[in-house]
This record gives C-alpha cells, structure tokens and sequence, in this order.
C-alpha cells in the first residue's frame, strides 16, 4: 500500500546524531515494508489502543497512543508515542516525545519535546530532557539526561547536565554537569558532582588486581617496567622502564598524603641479621646533600631542593639507586618544524628517541630518523609550525630509594647512640677520679698548711733559743704555748 505522508530524517548537528536513530527508523520501516504500517495508522492487536499519527502502528497492549508520525508501540498499557520515529517496545504509562527516540520497558519513563536519537533501556521515572541527544539512560530510577552524546548506566537519583556533553554518571546522587566527565556514586547521603569539564569522580572502593577493596583505591599486582612494557600518558609513550623491583603505582611528578604505610612484617622476610651499624655511619657520612633546581620549570617550578644526586649516592650506597628508562630534559629549546624536521641543531643520533610537544598538545616520544646540518627528523606527523624539543629518552635514568637512605640514617643513629654511650661511660668514671683526686688534694693542702705553721713556729722558738735575754726567753716560750 502506497503511503501518501513525506517522513523526513532526523538531522542534528553532530555526525553521531544517528547513533540510536537506527532503533525508530529500522522498526519503523521494516512494518512498512511488510505492509503493517499504514499511512494513517494501523492497530494489530490490543485492546483500547489509538494510532492517529500517521504511518504509526502499535503492536498489542492496552491503551496505548501512537500520535507520532511512524512512531511504534509493541506493548504494554497507557504508553504514548507522540514524535516522529518514537518508540516504546513495553511498559507503563511510557511518555515518549522524543523523535528517533526508544523507550525499551519500564514504567513511568518520559522523554522529552526535543529529545532526539536517544534511549532509555529500563527502569522507572526516568527522563531525557529536551536537551538530550544521542544519549541514554540503562537501568534505574529518577535519573535525567539533560546531555548530548551522554550515558547515565544505572542508578538512583543521577543526572547529566545540559553542559555535560560525552559524560557518564552511575551509583547514586551522582551529577556530571560538566563535559567529558564521569561520575560514579556509592554513598546516597553524600551526593556527588563535577565542578569542572574533564574530571573523574568516583566516590567507592576502587580495586585494581582485587575484587574485595579494603580503602578507597586498592591495588593489587604489580609490574617490573622491562622494556618491552610502554606506559602512555598525554596521548603519547611516557616512558619504558627496567629494574628489578616491581611497581604498583607510578607518578610522574609527586603523591600527597599524611603517611605513607610500609609492609614490614618478619614473617615475609628471610632475615640475615643486623645491619653494620658502624659501616652505615660512614656510608652516611659519604651521603652529600645537595642544593639545586629542576631543569624543567614549566612543569616542575623553580623552587629551591634540597636533597642527594642519584649518582653521587651510587658510589656510596649502590642498594638505594635504581635505573630505569625516562626522558630528560637535556635540550629544552622551541624549535620550527615542518614535513617531520625539526630546525634545531642538537647532538641527536639516528636511533634515539626524542619528546617533542606541540602547540596542540601533543607530547610523545619519537624516534629520530634522520640527522642534517642543523635539523633532524622524527616520525611526526604535523602541520609546520612551532614543537618544543624536550629532550631525549634514556635508559639509565637514575630513582633513589629514599627510605633506604631512612633506614641508613636510622641505623648510623644507632651508632653514633653507641658512641655517646661508650664516651658517657668513660665521662663517668674520669670524673669519679676526679673527685677522688680533689678529695686527696684538699687533705694534702690541709697537712701542708699545718706543716707551714708548725714550720713558721720552729723558726720562732730558733730565734727565742738563739737570744741571752732570759726574760725575752720565757715570754716568748709562754706566748708560743698560749697559741698552741
């Protein structure tokens, strides 16, 4: 049967507008085409179902409308289908105003005037705003999409804002209202929302490697950095590294935190005995602490450091230095780039491997594939213009075990502990001597002080004896027995 009514396609703005068009417009003309679909309407089956829109058909149920040009109803009761190319497959009291737009089942979901090539799968009171997209809601309850290209997966009471644009939310009380953002909630006291475009929220336990989470970002597993294994960041290959020891977590820059909590239980380790507390001083001692800055000061700033050089720690305490594979910034200089070389004249070699960053933001590591009189050429791909040249991939790129050096310090404190110890002890026993020294030195200036006056007085009773005067005599004899 020949249809008399122009169905127009949907246009939107965005090449993706037609992402979940495909659930309308496919249902929809394959009943045309089987000759269900009438130009004004057409009940299969149901009872108290009406199809005033034209081209509409609806598919079993029980008052069910169908007032949406080649809009589809398949079951369900008092679900409407008031836009072009709407449909609702099954459920209750469904409220679909959304062209190209798909309510799958549930009860009580609505979609919006405005809503376009949009989906929601499941659940209840759930709504697609007139804003709405190309987005979709999963599962769930009270959610809204207010957003373009944007996924709600399921929850309670979550939403995406008209700004939201390629965000997801999920859990509960969860708001993305900003773009490129997603936001997960497992606490519905404590509602969570974005506060700015290309964030990551999540309010939960996070495993990593575990599937039972004891704090909020669990990790469990580790990898050893060989060089084989690449770690991307910024759209570009960070780094590759060696070592013997394997890593959970990794930052480019710095962790903050109030402690940071080491597994030492003795039951894990093969212990070989206590540390040289005497040799751990002098490694200590060997230990040079520096004052410098970091080269890179777009990145890392310029503030003053105060701490040990990798390499100087090396020829001390070999066991506290790691190498593995990073960039530095020996070049750091602008340069202009066009069909892959760069204008700058460096000691670069084929083979090696640079960082480059763009003025668009790219920043990734390239292997240097040519080398001229002042330029060289990578793998980059770019319009000409300005790269900032980095500066080039190592191998032996040097991290100092600071808590190796802790334990260093700890135990040369012990030593030195010793030392004091030893020298208190002897401190203690020279000044018991001299005590006693000063004893027998006060007892010695009392017996010569007599000594000096019984002299004194002999030399008197010589004068009285060496004297005729008789009289003289005994008076000097009676004052010498009146001081005695």
């Amino acid at each position: 049967m020949k249809l008399t009514t122009t169905i127009k396609p949907n246009k939107l703005d965005s090449p993706k507008a037609g992402r979940f068009n495909v659930v309308a417009s496919t249902l929809a003309a394959s009943l045309i085409c089987t000759g269900i679909v009438y130009a004004q309407g057409k009940i299969v089956s149901g009872n108290g179902n009406s199809v005033p829109g034209s081209g509409s058909v609806i598919v079993g149920g029980n008052d069910n409308t169908t007032s949406g040009l080649i809009s589809v109803i398949t079951g369900g009761a008092q679900n409407k289908a008031s836009a072009q190319g709407a449909v609702v497959v099954a459920g209750f009291q469904q409220d679909n105003k959304g062209r190209d737009t798909a309510i799958i089942t549930g009860a009580q979901n609505k979609a919006d005037t405005g809503a376009s090539g949009s989906v929601i799968l499941a659940g209840s009171n759930n709504r697609l705003s007139a804003s709405a997209a190309s987005s979709f809601i999963g599962a769930g309850k009270d959610n809204v999409n207010n957003g373009k290209f944007a996924a709600i997966a399921a929850g309670t009471g979550n939403s995406i804002g008209a700004n939201g644009d390629n965000s997801q939310a999920g859990g509960v009380n969860a708001s993305a209202n900003h773009k490129n953002c997603f936001v997960f909630n497992s606490d519905d006291a404590k509602p969570l929302a974005t506060t700015g475009d290309g964030q990551y929220l999540i309010n939960a336990r996070v495993g990593i490697g575990t599937n039972n989470p004891q704090v909020p970002l669990d990790v469990k597993g580790s990898d050893v950095l060989p060089l084989s294994i690449q770690y991307f960041q910024n759209a570009g290959p960070l780094a590759t590294a060696t070592g013997s020891f394997g890593y959970s977590i990794r930052g480019e820059v710095g962790i903050v935190g109030v402690f940071i909590a080491a597994t030492s239980d003795e039951r894990i380790k093969n212990i070989q005995g206590r540390s040289d507390s005497a040799g751990d001083l002098d490694k200590l001692l060997g230990i040079e602490i520096t004052d410098y800055h970091l080269k890179d000061v777009v990145e890392k700033g310029n503030q003053p450091q105060k701490k040990v050089i990798a390499q100087q720690v090396e020829k001390v305490f070999p066991q506290a230095v790691n190498q593995m594979t990073d960039v530095v910034p020996d070049i750091y200089k602008k340069a202009q780039i066009m069909d892959g070389w760069v204008a700058l004249a460096t000691d670069l070699k084929p083979g090696e491997r640079v960082r480059l960053i763009t003025e668009k933001g790219h920043r990734a590591v390239h292997e240097v594939l040519e080398v001229a009189d002042g330029k060289f050429r990578t793998d980059l791909v770019t319009d000409a213009g300005q790269v900032f040249v980095y500066g080039r991939e190592v191998d032996d790129f040097r991290t100092v075990d600071y808590d190796a050096i802790s334990m260093l310090n700890v135990s040369a404190t012990q030593e030195l502990a010793r030392k004091l110890e030893v020298s208190d002890a002897k401190f203690t026993k020279l000044s018991a001597e001299l005590t006693k020294l000063n004893s027998a030195n006060e007892a010695l200036t009392k017996k010569l002080a007599a000594v000096d006056a019984l002299t004194e007085k002999l030399a008197r009773l010589e004068q009285v004896i060496g004297h005729d005067n008789g009289a003289q005599r005994i008076s000097t004899v009676i004052d010498l027995k009146a001081s005695n």
